[in-house]
């Protein structure tokens, strides 16, 4: 996890030493919005494998909690083993560093405690030492980050991205299953 948000915060940290920002922070969310289609895509299609690349790709081009923990979900979703699982709690440990909003936050609770349920209790307690002073701050980078995207992008015009359709014509399949009567 501790990899996955350094290389999410040093390409672009690097990258926004200059002046044009406000461009870099749009093409970031081209490049993270392509990246979290193909991931829906792949998910739909029934491959975690191929969702959780894409989620973290979307992660390393643009900080956004919310895919980062779509990435997380993938990788506890594929997680067989409690090595797996590990890594899982470790990473929903992170995130619970991170201002969520109330439903994520919901969900980050309760994929942590699925996670941890199925563990031995000595690896649970050596789990709670891996949240260490370096790992909250490239959570805290990360976070960071992640707002300033938000910041950046919120003020600027945009125009009409053809990503969203295509979003939401990926999730058209998800959510006509969902209305379906359970038998």
């Amino acid at each position: 996890m501790g990899e996955l948000l350094a290389a999410a915060t040093a390409n672009l940290d690097a990258a926004m030493q200059g002046g044009a920002r406000l461009e870099l922070w749009q093409e970031a969310k081209r490049e993270h919005d392509q990246k979290v289609l193909e991931g829906h895509k792949a998910n739909n299609a029934g491959s975690a494998q191929g969702a959780m690349e894409n989620f973290e790709a979307a992660v390393r081009a643009m900080p956004k909690v919310s895919t980062l923990l779509s990435a997380v979900n993938m990788r506890f979703k594929m997680s067989n083993n409690e090595k797996h699982r590990a890594v899982c709690v470790c990473a929903y440990n992170c995130l619970l560093q991170m201002q969520l909003q109330p439903k994520e936050a919901d969900i980050v609770r309760k994929k942590q405690a699925e996670c941890s349920d199925a563990m031995q209790p000595e690896l649970k307690a050596a789990l709670q030492a891996t949240l260490d002073e370096p790992l909250i701050i490239k959570c805290r980078a990360f976070e960071r980050l992640a707002g300033e995207a938000v910041t950046a992008l919120q003020a600027s015009p945009s125009p009409p991205s053809p990503t969203n359709d295509r979003l939401a014509q990926c999730h058209a399949p998800l959510a006509r299953r969902a209305a379906r009567p359970s038998q």
